[in-house]
């Protein structure tokens, strides 16, 4: 499924944070901060790990996978 930043944030030109890692039970690691930009062509991956109940798995269109919290995310 296709994910992208919330409208306002977009919007508001705002930057949210996405995590290399996740450590249980809601804290990640390694932070980065992404733009709309950085998420367009994003997608959602099935969860892997019960540990990360609170954090979305991101696929960037370069591969890279992230965590991040949906409250950030709306789906296509």
């Amino acid at each position: 499924m296709r994910v992208r930043m919330r409208d306002d944030l977009a919007l508001r030109g705002d930057l949210v944070p996405a995590y290399e890692g996740v450590i249980y039970p809601d804290e990640g690691v390694e932070v980065q901060y992404l733009t709309a930009c950085d998420l367009d062509g994003a997608i959602c991956l099935p969860d892997e790990n019960e540990d990360e109940y609170n954090f979305n798995r991101i696929k960037l269109k370069t591969g890279n996978v992230l965590y991040m919290r949906g409250i950030d995310l709306d789906w296509n």
